[in-house]
């Protein structure tokens, strides 16, 4: 299963530094807290995240054959070396090829470890920002 996201940007660069993570373009940077959280998302000078309330940046939901309720975990280990996004908690491991294409940033699922196949699970990616950037999923 295949799953990619795209976000405005252009011409990739990226750190990785201490326990914060940054992805920065020509125009846009992403930055994540220690946490795994979003941090900072600006395109051109330009605040976009809501500062105050930023969202819960990569978790994974959904249902879990062993559990008698819905599952939430929050990837709250990120690290970035330049090409890969790596989004971890415990034992579960995602990671995510990190490219600029068609003007924006998109996350390629390449590679879920730690997660069961029995179980109904999805990647969720969340991140209040202003009206004017789009997420589009790429893989229809």
């Amino acid at each position: 299963m295949k799953k990619t996201v795209l976000l405005i940007a252009f011409t990739l660069l990226a750190f990785s530094y201490g326990n914060a993570t940054e992805i920065k373009t020509e125009h846009m940077t992403m930055k994540f807290a220690s946490d795994g959280k979003p941090k900072s998302l600006t395109h051109k000078g330009k605040e976009l995240l809501n500062v105050r309330n930023p969202g819960k940046g990569f978790e994974v939901c959904g249902f879990a054959f062993n559990e008698l309720r819905p599952l939430s975990i929050h990837l709250n280990k990120l690290s970035y070396d330049g090409s890969n996004l790596i989004a971890k908690n415990n034992h579960i491991s995602i990671t995510m090829e990190v490219i600029e294409k068609h003007g924006g940033l998109v996350f390629n699922v390449k590679r879920v470890q730690g997660l069961s196949k029995k179980n109904q699970l999805w990647l969720k990616f969340g991140l209040n920002c202003d009206a004017s950037l789009k997420a589009v999923p790429l893989d229809y």
